[in-house]
């Protein structure tokens, strides 16, 4: 995708007079690289190609041709060439990327996503490969090293922590060394950081330990805290067992800061059991708290 630096050499055992190139045939106009040469060798090491902009993407192929004092030639029939592919087009971005795993700005507990793609296309040189990233800044553009081979069409996150702002950058490359448009996949929104648990649980009805006539329970609490997905409810048990853990169901609301118990028979261990539901809109699971 630049122009090709050659190391050239002409000589004559006599006295060197001239050499030119041309491209893609050696019936047009020869240009010259070098004109009444003295001596009988000229040499450059690091020729860079000229006229190499003008040219198109695609094979070319350019001819040289050296002349001596007496008007001899070699190359003028073409039997001096050097052939070359140019390419200075990008390849284009690949298709179809989306995830099998999550979806975008919706909230998971899964912590590590899938991602799919089609391959890019590249007609020229053909397709080296990718640059990818996991991150999360939605406008991050891969450094230009391949981290990816052609062929390989997904790919997996490392585990993510809780965030609602997770993306996947993917960019191409081709066997030239052009680097492609970078495509971004998301937001992805991962929680699996559990809620806190309710706090401040008391009973209007009822003191802790001190008898009473009244078989109903009146409890209050103050909502938990789910600083990612937000709180979405909570599971409760009322039974006489101290290690009871609330069933993953959802029976109240957020919001809703009380209940009361169903008639409870005598017994000195009536215990209620709160957590934050099952879902903290991921179903992430806190411990209960009695």
């Amino acid at each position: 995708n630049s122009p090709p630096v050659l190391s050239l050499g002409f000589h004559d055992n006599l006295a060197l007079d001239d050499g030119f190139y041309q491209f893609n045939s050696f019936a047009g106009t020869w240009t010259p690289i070098f004109l009444n040469a003295t001596g009988i060798s000229w040499t450059a090491a690091n020729w860079t190609m000229p006229g190499f902009a003008a040219l198109a993407d695609g094979p070319h192929t350019i001819y040289f041709k050296v002349t001596d004092d007496t008007g001899h030639s070699t190359g003028a029939g073409g039997e001096l060439s050097w052939t070359f592919i140019k390419d200075t087009t990008p390849p284009a971005a690949p298709a179809n990327l989306t995830s099998s795993s999550h979806t975008v700005s919706t909230w998971s507990l899964n912590a590590t996503i899938d991602v799919t793609w089609n391959d890019s296309i590249d007609i020229t040189s053909g397709l080296n490969g990718y640059s990818i990233v996991w991150d999360t800044n939605p406008d991050t553009v891969p450094e230009p090293v391949k981290n990816m081979e052609p062929g390989v069409r997904a790919s997996t996150s490392p585990s993510m922590s809780s965030s609602n702002s997770i993306y996947f950058h993917i960019r191409p490359a081709d066997n030239a060394g052009n680097w492609g448009e970078t495509i971004h996949l998301g937001p992805f929104w991962v929680d699996i950081t559990a809620p806190g648990q309710a706090t401040s649980v008391s009973s209007s009805s009822h003191t802790p330990g001190v008898w009473s006539s009244d078989n109903t329970i009146d409890i209050t609490w103050v909502d938990a805290i789910d600083s990612h997905s937000g709180l979405d409810g909570y599971s409760v048990v009322w039974d006489t067992n101290p290690a009871t853990v609330p069933l993953a169901i959802k029976e109240i609301e957020e919001g809703v800061l009380g209940c009361t118990s169903q008639p409870m028979p005598d017994s000195n261990s009536c215990l209620l059991y709160t957590s934050p539901s099952p879902r903290d809109r991921t179903r992430a699971r806190m411990p209960s708290s009695a």
